[in-house]
C-alpha cells in the first residue's frame, strides 16, 4: 500500500515539523523576555540627545513640569517643594467668583500643588534641587527646567551617576505639546496624548483662528506687564507664556518693537505708545505685595490714569492660577479663551 505508506511519512514530517516550529518559538519568547525595554530617545530643550527606558521611579524638578508628566500618565516619586504647594488651594466659592469675574469655567475647586507628601518625596527647593536626596532617592529619570541655572548645575551629577536627565522648556502650547509628546512616548500611553494634547490643540486652533480674523480689522496694542515685590518689567512675546498667548491672538504687543521696555521700563515711555490694552501677570509667592510693587512702579503715578487703556477700563490683573503657574491640558483653550474674550 504504497500511498498510505507515502501519507504516513507526510503526516510523520508535519508533526515533527510542529514540534520544531513550537520549540522555536518557545526559545524565542524567553530570549524576548530577557531584552531590556524599547528605550525612547529625543533631543531635550538643550539639545542634548536623551534616551530612556520605561522608568519606575521618576523625579520632576518644577511643579509646572511635574503637571505634564502627570497628563501623560506618568506618576511622580520625587519632586520640589513648589509642586506640594503651588498653584495653591481654590475653595468652590473661590472658584465661582474667578469664574463670574473672568466669564470661564475655567476655574474649579482644588487643593494646593500638584502632588501630595503621602505619594511624593520632597527633593529641595525649585531654584536649588537638594542633590543629595535625589541621588539617595533611587530616581532612574529626572525632568528638569531648561531655564533655570541651579538645574542645569545639576547635569553632571546625574551623567556621572549614569541618570538619564532631560531638560524641558514650557513657556508656550507648542512647548506644551512637545513635552507631552515625549512624555506620553515614555510612559507608553499615546491615547493621553490624545485627550491632553491634540484635542486641546484643536480647541486652541479655533479659538485662535476666530481671534486672528478679527485682528485682520485692526490689531490691538498691548503692554504685557509681570509685576512683583520689588516693581514691574515689560515681557514681550518671545519671553513670556502669555506674551505668546497674545501673539497667536493676532495683539500687538509694543515691547515686541520698542525692546529697550524690557530693560528699562518707564511711563514715559508707554504713554508714548499708549497701548489699546494692559496686561499684568504677577510672580513671587504674594500676589498682594507683587501688586503693590507694580502700584509702585507705575499705578500711583497720576500720568498712569491718562492712559487710554486704564481710562477706558482695559488694564487686567490676569489670575495667577492660569497666567503664571503654567497651564496644563484643558487649561490652555482656558487661557486663549479668556484673553480672546478681552481683546475683541
Amino acid at each position: 500500500m504504497p500511498g498510505f505508506a507515502s501519507e504516513e511519512f507526510t503526516m510523520y514530517g508535519f508533526a515533527m515539523e510542529t514540534r520544531f516550529l513550537r520549540r522555536l518559538c518557545a526559545v524565542v519568547c524567553v530570549y524576548i523576555s530577557f531584552l531590556p525595554l524599547c528605550a525612547v530617545s529625543f533631543k531635550d530643550a538643550l539639545g542634548r540627545s536623551v534616551s530612556v527606558e520605561k522608568p519606575k521611579k521618576v523625579a520632576v524638578l518644577q511643579g509646572s513640569l511635574a503637571s505634564v508628566w502627570l497628563c501623560a500618565g506618568g506618576e511622580v516619586a520625587c519632586a520640589t517643594a513648589d509642586a506640594f504647594i503651588e498653584p495653591p488651594e481654590v475653595t468652590a466659592e473661590k472658584a465661582r467668583e474667578l469664574n463670574k469675574i473672568w466669564h470661564t469655567k475655567a476655574f474649579s475647586a482644588h487643593s494646593a500643588g500638584v502632588v501630595t507628601a503621602d505619594k511624593t518625596e520632597s527633593v529641595g527647593t525649585m531654584m536649588s534641587p537638594n542633590s543629595e536626596l535625589l541621588l539617595a532617592s533611587g530616581a532612574d529619570f529626572v525632568i528638569l527646567s531648561a531655564n533655570i541655572s541651579g538645574h542645569k548645575k545639576l547635569l553632571p551629577l546625574f551623567e556621572a551617576a549614569g541618570i538619564p536627565c532631560a531638560f524641558f522648556e514650557l513657556e508656550t502650547f507648542s512647548d506644551y505639546l512637545a513635552m507631552l509628546k515625549i512624555c506620553c512616548d515614555i510612559t507608553e500611553k499615546t491615547n493621553l496624548y490624545r485627550k491632553n494634547g491634540t484635542e486641546i490643540q484643536k480647541k486652541c486652533e479655533k479659538i485662535v483662528k476666530s481671534a486672528q480674523k478679527k485682528s485682520v480689522r485692526k490689531k490691538p496694542s498691548v503692554l504685557l506687564l509681570r509685576a512683583f515685590s520689588a516693581g514691574a518689567s515689560a515681557k514681550n512675546s518671545g519671553n513670556n507664556m502669555t506674551g505668546s498667548l497674545l501673539f497667536d491672538l493676532g495683539a500687538q504687543n509694543i515691547a515686541d518693537s520698542d525692546r529697550s521696555l524690557n530693560e528699562d521700563l518707564s511711563l514715559e515711555k508707554i504713554i508714548a505708545s499708549d497701548p489699546d490694552f494692559i496686561f499684568v501677570t504677577t510672580m513671587g509667592a504674594s500676589e498682594e505685595k507683587a501688586i503693590a510693587g507694580f502700584e509702585k512702579k507705575l499705578a500711583s503715578s497720576p500720568a498712569w490714569s491718562d492712559l487710554r487703556a486704564v481710562k477706558n477700563g482695559k488694564c487686567y490683573i490676569l489670575p495667577r492660577e492660569l497666567f503664571h503657574f503654567k497651564p496644563s491640558g484643558e487649561k490652555w483653550a482656558d487661557c486663549y479663551e479668556i484673553l480672546s474674550g478681552l481683546l475683541y
